[in-house]
């Protein structure tokens, strides 16, 4: 469990009471029990305050949603929901979550501003301070150096969960390092496509607003193929026996 600390964790993260009613026009059966029990069961882990309240932050309201989701238009088990959350958290969207308007962003931190030192993430994420540091090496998290230390913000901190979950499979930092190398070469292809059509559009709100529908758009649709191309090349591998 992980102790809310700084200004920006107070900014940017949530009460159990806020949480229900921000998710409860979309699923009226919230409430701040069950929300209990999905920590109880191992789905959710939030925060708590130094005082013992739980912060949920924008990945833990991310992350419920997709339970809501698998729970209520899927009718998926709890203990179903529990794997597909593990395989999300190690980059592979399941199959309820896949095509248009199925995975958009899920998995991932909708705000980066939230800052943690080297020994919080330590904590946050069971990493030792020398395999974050490799990771670092390797360009896979990209913390700012500031006065007081290395400070590393959501996304970062994400990558270094799904890159602990791999580590269970004996997947070292320098294996992943062509993640990191493929990711940096995919967003300058999405550059060579979206900067032209940008230019047009302007840089009002509403043309922003466009470029970010054409970037997740194609986030969603490299995902998406990725996904069928590694089901592909992993049953020609495995044959039958693969997922």
């Amino acid at each position: 469990m992980t102790t809310t600390q700084g200004p920006e964790s107070s900014k940017t993260h949530l009460t159990i009471g806020r949480v229900v009613e921000k998710l409860k026009e979309r699923y009226p059966d919230l409430s701040i029990s069950k929300i209990r029990y999905l920590e109880d069961e191992g789905l959710l882990t939030p925060e708590r305050t130094s005082g013992g309240y739980r912060k949920f932050s924008p990945r833990d309201i991310q992350r419920l949603d997709v339970i809501m989701r698998l729970q209520t238009e899927h009718f998926l088990p709890l203990a179903v929901i529990k794997r597909k959350l593990s395989d999300l958290d190690m980059g592979q969207v399941p199959a309820e979550l896949q095509g248009a308007g199925g995975i958009d962003s899920l998995g991932m931190p909708s705000s980066d501003s939230e800052q943690m030192s080297l020994e919080d993430v330590v904590g946050a994420t069971g990493l030792s301070s020398d395999t974050i540091g490799e990771l670092e090496t390797y360009g896979l998290v990209k913390p700012v150096k500031t006065a007081q230390g290395k400070v590393y913000d959501s996304l970062d901190v994400e990558v270094l969960k799904a890159c602990k979950g791999l580590s269970h499979f004996g997947i070292e930092p320098r294996h992943l390092r062509m993640y990191g190398t493929f990711a940096q070469r995919e967003s300058a292809f999405f550059s060579q496509i979206v900067l032209p059509a940008m230019h047009q559009a302007g840089a009002d709100e509403k043309g922003k607003r466009k470029m970010g529908d054409v970037l997740q758009d194609l986030s969603r649709g490299t995902q998406y193929l990725h996904a069928l191309l590694l089901r592909r090349a992993m049953r020609e591998d495995f044959g039958d026996e693969s997922p």
